[in-house]
């Protein structure tokens, strides 16, 4: 927003603009050469993508200090809530998986999808043509997040703020909505589940996969 109000005033001052020839042959030579190598000095981020009917999403389930097993919200992780939505959670898994993101996928993948095909045979071509993205760092340091951050949750009140009633409309829509954890209750462990769903024109929606990606015990105080 700032940028552009700068740019407003630059172009409403008149002064700048008055006596000075800003268009001509010159110019637009070099406009031509500037914006026809522009993929090469100024590397754009591709914003190009394939949609698939294949798809991987993840469920954050915790276990309560009275042994009830929840599925997490997204809004949970509130102010982070649209990065955990969307996020990427491939180097948690030890298999190899397709290079696809919330439906959006690569040409070669979204080649192979072009066909409908068995599940069998999804999971025969996922295991030979897929890629390991395993990264013990990034693991590391999502548990260290969730340790803190669920560490805090179990240390104040559960009870929701007024001023949370307060905010823009969801960008986003996942379920389930709220969080049925009740005040005093504490999280002792949190697990990662991977859910690979597929459709098709014969079966409609399906969830073909769940497995366990990650879990953790949640410390109850900083010196354990």
């Amino acid at each position: 927003m700032c940028i552009l109000l700068c740019f407003l005033v630059f172009l409403f001052r008149e002064r700048i603009f008055k006596g000075y020839q800003w268009y001509g042959k010159t110019y637009f030579i070099l406009s031509i050469i500037f914006i026809g190598l522009g993929e090469y000095w100024c590397c754009p981020v591709g914003l190009a993508w394939h949609d698939v009917p294949y798809n991987y999403t993840y469920r954050f389930k915790v276990k309560i200090d009275d042994g009830a097993n929840i599925i997490l919200p997204k809004s949970f992780f509130s102010l982070y809530d649209f990065q955990f939505t969307l996020g990427d959670f491939k180097y948690l898994s030890s298999e190899p998986l397709f290079r696809i993101v919330m439906g959006a996928a690569d040409e070669s993948t979204s080649h192979f999808f072009n066909t409908e095909r068995p599940v069998k045979e999804i999971f025969e071509y996922e295991m030979f043509h897929g890629k390991h993205f395993t990264d013990i760092l990034k693991r590391e340091k999502l548990n260290d997040f969730l340790q803190q951050y669920i560490f805090n949750f179990n240390n104040t009140p559960h009870r929701a703020s007024i001023l949370s009633y307060f905010k823009a409309p969801s960008l986003l829509y996942t379920y389930p909505r709220k969080i049925s954890i009740k005040d005093k209750q504490k999280i002792t462990e949190v697990s990662i589940i991977e859910v690979t769903t597929l459709y098709s024109k014969s079966r409609g929606f399906e969830i073909v996969r769940e497995r366990e990606v990650f879990k953790s015990a949640i410390l109850m105080n900083k010196n354990n």
